[in-house]
């Protein structure tokens, strides 16, 4: 997969828990996110979320969003973090928590999102009056294969945006991103 600087590339790292420890991991990671942002949100990427299912999915199942501008950049940041004592401590208490690590990488279908006046993950803030307190969809698609799978795939969704955007209540939910790999 290539990424050039400018769209970078997004990461999502996923980790299975063990059901007793979700409350421990919950509770290390949320005292872990200043200095996770402090090593990760610089010009050259982006810690974006952290969520877990409530409703539906794998409910020991928590995602870490990431932005890259480059694999370069990526390398920096995993090196820095690996080297931090803070993370050292974190980790310590979190892998205890964890049954399957798993990550995977892609890019952002940048002119699908433009098309339709939106900014993409890298813009996207939590309106502030929130309270913080969001919900995020995550819906994976299984295309058929061959090369021309992911180009037809966002065509079809190009064409359909706008209207599923129109159709829904203002200030419903918000689209964040549209990935691929």
């Amino acid at each position: 997969m290539s990424s050039s600087p400018k769209a970078g590339f997004f990461e999502l790292r996923q980790y299975e828990l063990h059901p007793q420890h979700m409350k421990t991991y919950l509770d290390e990671t949320s005292k872990a996110a200043p200095f996770r942002s402090a090593i990760f949100d610089t010009a050259g990427s982006r810690w974006l979320a952290f969520f877990g299912p409530e409703i539906g999915g794998h409910l020991n199942k928590v995602h870490h969003l990431y932005w890259y501008q480059d694999h370069d950049v990526r390398d920096v940041a995993r090196t820095k973090a690996a080297t931090t004592k803070e993370w050292g401590d974190y980790l310590k208490l979190a892998r205890p928590c964890m049954v399957k690590q798993e990550n995977m990488a892609f890019i952002e279908a940048t002119a699908v999102l433009q098309a339709a006046g939106l900014g993409g993950a890298r813009d996207f803030a939590v309106a502030p009056d929130t309270s913080g307190k969001v919900a995020y969809e995550l819906r994976t698609h299984q295309l058929p294969p061959g090369y021309d799978a992911v180009p037809r795939f966002l065509d079809l969704y190009a064409a359909g945006l706008p209207d599923k955007l129109r159709a829904a209540p203002p200030g419903a939910s918000a689209l964040v991103t549209l990935l691929h790999s």
